[in-house]
């Protein structure tokens, strides 16, 4: 056997017209050869053809997109046999096989609790549920919340709220595989509709189902946000703040399940910090001279950096500060924190084009112990992944961030975090061999004059100030070494059509200071 792997493809047959695949995977020849796998599903996931009629346009544009739509599944088994001859080799055809007992089943209910709705444009707003064929959707529709979207200035994407009847998801029940890589996914998708638009699916989160909490009787959950994955579309950016909602998501292994009251959150006011160290290997969708800053966006408040200008690897070591208002089930808990967007932007006077975003959960909160004293608390600055493009999927830098979150009485209990990190004094080492083919830029229409006595000059990113630190200037010498008398040892220097060249033939160590860590590496 030459190949590995064994294609399995599941098609449709079309008696008018070209069959059509449905689905694809492939199988481990040498896996096989040592263990038979026994039957067991797997689950098809795509795309619905109302919402994308054509997913070929998307795929084109080099995006890599997460199925959102249960296809079905296909229960199959396999084994390799070792036969003692060539001639006992038949050709492919369909046998009758044998019959195998199917994966163990059991009986599961999901329940979920919708509090509320964010990042979404529309003028109505339901959460569905959906295992496999079967779906649940909150009773009602939600409508905008009025009065928060006054307190957050008027933007688009304000909160929906639901009540507690218009958030409680009536109860699903599902058969499904007891072995969780056999299991259906859960995917919880936010549809939206106004006056004249009719229902449209805006946004979905799919995880599988073992990372669903279970039901824990008698105790209602806190409820969490989940970040929602922007529908792809032809034609259309993604958003630039994703949607999240909040919601209780459960599983219970019976169906006479007993609910309690959803728990109840109020809104308090907290200070977020964002500690925005640098960024590096941008990637700007302008050819242009780049000016990146950064953005970041909680609860409705955003606040930005300063722009730089001409770099792709940027050092802004700024904190920034965010009143956000979090829901929370008593003030002594820490919040139900809403996602935290990360966005790169390459700004001018002239334009603002959108380099990359992320998205961060961060939920920790400064803290006192029973002593009355307050936790130990260290910044940990993360490099974190952007992804940008036509539909925010391909990979175009990263940002190292801190976050730090209060409530808004403790401000002045808590100062800033010092950002600088620890340093270590090591050598640089700078051996240079020349420079070639200078070419002196016009100025005013005036022609150029030729390059006589260039020098290089040597600074490094600083760590502790926004500014970078100038080490030294290497001027060019006709001699490498003054005390040197050798006609021999001299630094050339020529002229050809493609410009000036210079010998340098000089080494220089220079002392700087490097952080500790690994992760400030570049």
């Amino acid at each position: 056997v030459f190949e590995d792997s064994v294609v399995v493809q599941l098609w449709s047959e079309s008696l008018m017209g070209p069959d059509e695949l449905l689905a694809q995977g492939r199988l481990s020849f040498s896996e096989l050869r040592n263990h038979a796998m026994q039957p067991r599903y797997f689950n098809f996931y795509g795309f619905d053809k109302e919402e994308i009629p054509d997913i070929g346009p998307i795929i084109a544009t080099g995006a890599v997109l997460q199925p959102n739509c249960f296809q079905g599944r296909m229960l199959i088994s396999a084994r390799v046999e070792r036969l003692e001859s060539e001639e006992d080799l038949q050709d492919a055809m369909v046998l009758s096989a044998k019959t195998h007992e199917e994966p163990h089943q059991i009986s599961l209910a999901l329940l979920g609790d919708v509090y509320e709705a964010t990042g979404i444009s529309g003028r109505e707003c339901q959460v569905v549920i959906q295992c496999g064929r079967e779906e649940r959707c909150t009773p009602g529709w939600a409508q905008l919340d009025y009065e928060k979207k006054q307190r957050r200035g008027g933007e688009e994407g304000c909160p929906f709220t639901f009540t507690r009847q218009q958030g409680r998801i009536s109860q699903l029940n599902v058969m499904c595989c007891e072995d969780d890589n056999q299991a259906y996914d859960v995917v919880v998708s936010v549809y939206t509709r106004g006056v004249i638009s009719a229902r449209k699916r805006v946004g979905f989160v799919r995880m599988p189902l073992r990372k669903v909490p279970p039901l824990d009787e008698g105790h209602p959950r806190v409820p969490t946000w989940f970040t929602l994955t922007p529908m792809p579309s032809v034609g259309e950016a993604p958003p630039e703040k994703p949607g999240a909602v909040l919601m209780t998501l459960e599983r219970a292994e019976k169906e006479d399940v007993v609910r309690p009251t959803r728990k109840n959150v109020i809104a308090s006011d907290y200070e977020l910090r964002c500690y925005i160290y640098m960024a590096r290997q941008l990637k700007p969708p302008s050819q242009e001279n780049p000016y990146p800053m950064l953005e970041v966006s909680c609860a409705g408040v955003s606040a930005e950096t300063a722009a730089k200008s001409g770099t792709t690897s940027p050092h802004w070591m700024e904190a920034l500060k965010l009143d956000v208002k979090l829901m929370t089930p008593t003030p002594t808990k820490p919040p139900t924190m809403e996602p935290i967007t990360l966005a790169v932007y390459d700004k001018t006077l002239f334009r603002k084009a959108l380099v990359g975003k992320a998205i961060v959960n961060f939920g920790r909160m400064r803290q006192k112990d029973v002593l009355g004293q307050w936790d130990k608390f260290q910044l940990s600055p993360q490099w974190i992944k952007l992804k940008g493009g036509p539909h925010a999927s391909k990979h175009v830098g990263d940002v190292m961030v801190a976050f730090e979150l209060l409530r808004k009485k403790h401000v002045e209990e808590l100062p800033m975090q010092d950002m600088a990190p620890r340093l270590k004094e090591v050598n640089l080492n700078l051996s240079i061999l020349g420079l070639r083919d200078l070419v002196a830029p016009a100025v005013a229409g005036i022609l150029p004059t030729p390059v006589a006595y260039p020098y290089i000059e040597v600074s490094v990113s600083s760590f502790t100030a926004t500014a970078s630190t100038h080490l030294l200037d290497i001027p060019y010498t006709p001699k490498p070494d003054p005390n040197n008398r050798d006609p021999i040892m001299q630094n050339k220097c020529w002229t050809s059509k493609a410009g000036t060249s210079f010998d340098f033939l000089s080494a220089k160590r220079v002392p700087v200071l490097l952080p500790v860590r690994p992760v400030w590496d570049p």
